[in-house]
């Protein structure tokens, strides 16, 4: 059983008193929530409904805050955090919302809702459960290329976006602490991201974010991001509050739970201090996408999800990436039909594409594609994403796609078989009714169905490398 919160009730004299801006707390932990909190309702620009200020005082007026409990540590002491920071406004309203994802053991999902509900009981906050079908995350992450943790993220944000709507809050929160953001930015980094992925959950007040399949964004604000894990349990002991441990945090099958485990502790041992640097790096680069986002929207504007080829390609490189990223993450966020979530494409193909390398470029369920002067970005059919394939082949060698074998830079061929000339780097796709069409720096070079080319370009120049296609089986690999 989880021991009561220890908090003094407040004699409330008046309402001057109520609207004090710097309440004392008697944890720092509570401040730093507390001030992580007002900042929020205190600024005009975090109100998508146009809400204005109230002289300066965080709760002048009544607020509801959504958290999303896990039961964990770092959710755990928000959670408290916020209850101790309602005993000294009534104004603030508190709900939580705690989400059994079905990946895990059923006697540990048990253990960790039951903590949830129990914590939420001595704290007389209320509390909602959304129940995940076991098989659903796993199945939503093989879909769609992401891995368990972010189809997990997925589905919890799409229920605290619905939860939020139902109740009428204000503001999700969720328990994302600095720790989490260095580990972040390291995952970023190793996988090569842009500005974007490095500045991801910044020490900004707050993000908004896709939180139900409406499309539309909601707040979601992290009270905990300047806190460290230290920090967190230095407040859970002081307040005699028991957590769950998640036995999958222990797992280094997960790319987060080996960055945690082995990569921060050898750079911790080896290079101390490094920890602010990072740090500074992910607020200096939430800064720049900022700035990118803006400069892209004001020169890059996109009209029914095409824009001119001149106007495009006159632009610096890094702002047509920009355009491109942005207008991808709108146009699979306006899908609500959708039941799974598109990943993002590698940045390697989208600057081949603004590099003018290629005509088309596939990403999964969108397409883009430069043709009669104009660049545009169109979803693809359900059928040719589940289905298709997109590959760009660099060098001569044996790939293996699907169920084709395709000879990159062989000898000379039968020119009865399927057989065309092109150059590097080559774009083959499927096109969703049986075809498969290739096209390199020139154009389309060829289109094949069933093994037999029903279209390959003629022009002598067009290409110098022999490419065979052979109907097979096997899944894409190098064989070169």
């Amino acid at each position: 059983m989880l021991p009561l919160l220890q908090t003094k009730s407040l004699k409330r004299k008046n309402n001057k008193d109520l609207c004090r801006k710097d309440p004392c707390f008697s944890e720092p932990f509570e401040a730093a929530v507390f001030g992580r909190l007002s900042t929020f309702f205190k600024d005009n620009s975090l109100y998508p409904s146009g809400q204005k200020k109230t002289n300066g005082v965080p709760f002048a007026q009544k607020r509801l805050v959504l958290a999303a409990l896990s039961g964990g540590a770092d959710s755990t002491a928000m959670t408290a955090a916020l209850a101790a920071i309602r005993e000294k406004f009534p104004q603030l309203e508190l709900s939580a919302l705690h989400v059994n994802h079905g990946i895990r053991a059923a006697e540990f999902c048990i253990v960790d809702e039951d903590a949830a509900i129990a914590l939420c009981k001595k704290l007389d906050v209320p509390i909602s459960v959304t129940k995940i079908p076991p098989g659903t995350v796993s199945e939503f992450a093989k879909q769609s290329g992401t891995g368990i943790e972010g189809a997990a993220r997925h589905f919890r944000y799409q229920a605290l976006g619905e939860e939020a709507r139902r109740l009428g809050a204000d503001v999700i929160v969720t328990a994302h602490i600095a720790d989490d953001r260095l580990e972040t930015i390291l995952m970023a980094f190793l996988r090569g991201s842009g500005p974007a992925g490095l500045g991801a959950l910044s020490g900004n007040s707050a993000a908004f974010e896709v939180g139900a399949a409406s499309g539309k964004p909601f707040p979601v604000l992290r009270p905990l991001i300047s806190l460290s894990r230290a920090e967190v349990l230095a407040y859970l002991k002081a307040r005699n509050l028991e957590f769950c441990l998640d036995e999958s945090n222990t797992d280094e099958r997960f790319f987060r739970n080996k960055i945690r485990r082995v990569l921060v502790p050898f750079l911790d041992q080896q290079f101390p201090g490094w920890r602010e640097p990072v740090l500074r790096l992910g607020e200096t680069q939430a800064l720049t996408a900022v700035f990118l986002a803006e400069e892209a929207e004001k020169r890059l504007p996109w009209n029914d999800w095409k824009i001119s080829a001149d106007q495009f390609f006159s632009a610096p490189e890094i702002l047509r990436e920009e355009a491109l990223f942005l207008a991808l993450d709108r146009l699979n966020a306006g899908s609500a039909e959708s039941k799974t979530c598109e990943k993002n494409p590698r940045r390697d193909t989208v600057r081949s594409f603004v590099r003018g390398k290629g005509t088309a470029a596939d990403l999964g369920r969108t397409r883009l594609e430069c043709k009669n002067g104009w660049v545009t970005v169109q979803k693809t059919s359900e059928q040719a994403a589940t289905q298709g394939f997109s590959v760009l082949i660099k060098k001569a060698g044996v790939y293996k796609l699907n169920d084709i074998t395709v000879i990159a830079g062989g000898p000379e061929a039968d020119p009865e078989q399927s057989v065309f000339y092109a150059d590097f780097p080559l774009a083959l796709r499927s096109s969703g009714d049986g075809k498969i069409l290739a096209e390199d720096r020139n154009g389309r070079a060829a289109e094949i169905c069933k093994g037999v080319p029903v279209w390959k370009r003629e022009n002598p120049d067009g290409g110098k490398i022999c490419f065979t296609i052979i109907f097979n089986g096997g899944s894409f690999s190098d064989g070169s």
